[in-house]
């Protein structure tokens, strides 16, 4: 032994549920493609599993291994926040944004005038 600490200390269970992770996006994986070259194209279970398979695989990629940290260790509460509100707001912004600019001119209009 080196006598150094690992970067993080993670039970072995959180290293586990990744190894288990990345298995079950895989399997989802070759499922979707036997699902939609095996003739199955007009099924919902092979999008269904292209999905989870995809969204499996971004969550074993966040989650932890004993040479790296966490990736969410450096993300606070505003970071957060912000990301919510876009991940919310980013397919809506073509009708936010005139609802936006006519608040900001009435606001611009109504605002106290400066007494000289």
């Amino acid at each position: 032994m080196s006598g150094k600490a690992p970067v993080i200390d993670q039970p072995a269970s959180l290293v586990d549920r990744r190894r288990r992770v990345g298995i079950i996006a895989l399997a989802c994986g070759l499922l979707s493609v036997y699902g939609l070259w095996g003739g199955y194209q007009d099924s919902a279970w092979p999008a269904a599993c292209l999905r989870i398979g995809i969204v499996l695989g971004a969550l074993w990629l966040c989650l932890p291994v004993s040479r790296r940290p966490t990736v969410w260790n450096g993300l606070g509460r505003g970071r957060l926040a912000v990301l919510v509100l876009l991940a919310v707001f980013v397919n809506r912004i073509k009708v936010l944004f005139p609802i936006l600019l006519v608040i900001g001119i009435a606001v611009w209009i109504v605002r106290p005038k400066k007494r000289r």
